[in-house]
């Protein structure tokens, strides 16, 4: 649970996106909208508050997002259950856990919830997303552009986005399964755009008096030192594969990882290739927790696992087809 929500806030941390480049007359194209949205660096600040569903589980922060002169910071503090803090300076990312007395801290690119929109894969989504523009919604007090992303096959789930017309701010966001159904969603219940932002807000609760808590990073430093010996057999139409990576979670892994990220440019899937003992027993099969499929399979001397917000069958077919190089 933890992972799951250290991943979820990380990615909230660039709820920012860029300023529209585009005309007001030209906002009704989706492919503009979804390029907005997408924004690269960020360079709107802002504040507010946001709920985030998923099944059954809810949870409300508050956000604090400031850029000035190229510097992104924010603060991201959760309101509901166990006190939890976020703070970010562009990409080096902080994670406060008062009761636990621990802190969890890790470089991560500028990346955006819900939906990893990869703006060189923008003209790609048309191929296997139905792209409708549907209307202006006025959201949190604000108006926005409200698009809707189809799929046009069973290896991905639908999307809802909601951005603010004037900045393309995403103020909500909804994951759709294959019934319709909504599995996961974000959205402010109140939001202030510019930079008239406390910088009290911005700083942290918890830092001052952290110094004895357990630090550690999320991740240990990525090696490429090995070549990667693995072949996908099966492949998801659309998908790219965008990353690459070995490393150990953990400083005491006796061994190191591979991880391989594919993304069609909205929605992604990480494999993680482990070696583990011959006398190990993992468990495996299929899992899901909210909008996120897992698939776990075991190989002579390796645990298989496939991850995304994607369909079960979609995070299947990348394990399945996953084989050592002869």
């Amino acid at each position: 649970m933890l992972r799951r929500w250290l991943g979820f806030v990380v990615s909230a941390c660039a709820l920012c996106v860029g300023q529209s480049a585009f005309a007001e007359g030209r906002q009704d194209d989706p492919l503009k909208i979804l390029a907005r949205i997408s924004g690269a660096p960020a360079t709107t600040s802002f504040s507010g508050v946001f709920v985030y569903q998923s099944g059954s589980f809810s949870e409300t922060s508050r956000i604090s997002h400031l850029v000035t002169s190229g510097l992104v910071q924010e603060r991201l503090e959760v309101l509901d259950g166990s006190p939890r803090e976020v703070v970010r300076q562009n990409d080096l990312v902080t994670c406060y856990m008062p009761e636990e007395k621990l802190v969890i801290s890790d470089h991560k690119p500028h990346r955006k919830p819900f939906q990893a929109l990869m703006p060189e894969r923008l003209h790609d989504l048309a191929e296997h997303y139905r792209l409708t523009q549907g209307g202006h919604v006025r959201v949190a007090g604000v108006e926005t552009d409200f698009v809707t992303l189809e799929p046009r096959d069973n290896f991905r789930y639908g999307r809802q986005l909601w951005a603010e017309r004037n900045s393309g701010l995403l103020v909500r966001a909804r994951t759709l399964n294959e019934q319709g159904k909504i599995i996961e969603q974000f959205t402010f219940s109140q939001i202030v755009l510019g930079s008239d932002i406390d910088p009290a807000a911005l700083r942290s609760k918890y830092a001052a008096n952290a110094s004895e808590w357990k630090h550690r990073g999320a991740s240990a430093p990525e090696s490429r030192s090995e070549p990667f010996k693995w072949h996908f057999a099966n492949t998801v139409a659309g998908f790219q594969q965008t990353a690459e990576m070995r490393r150990h979670f953990r400083v005491s892994d006796k061994h190191a990882s591979w991880q391989v990220v594919f993304s069609d440019g909205l929605a992604a899937v990480s494999i993680f290739i482990e070696a583990i003992d011959e006398q190990q027993r993992p468990e495996v099969g299929a899992f899901q927790h909210g909008a996120i499929s897992i698939y776990k399979r075991q190989v002579p001397g390796y645990l298989i696992t496939a991850l995304g917000e994607v369909p079960q069958v979609t995070v299947q077919r990348f394990a399945d087809g996953l084989e050592l190089r002869k």
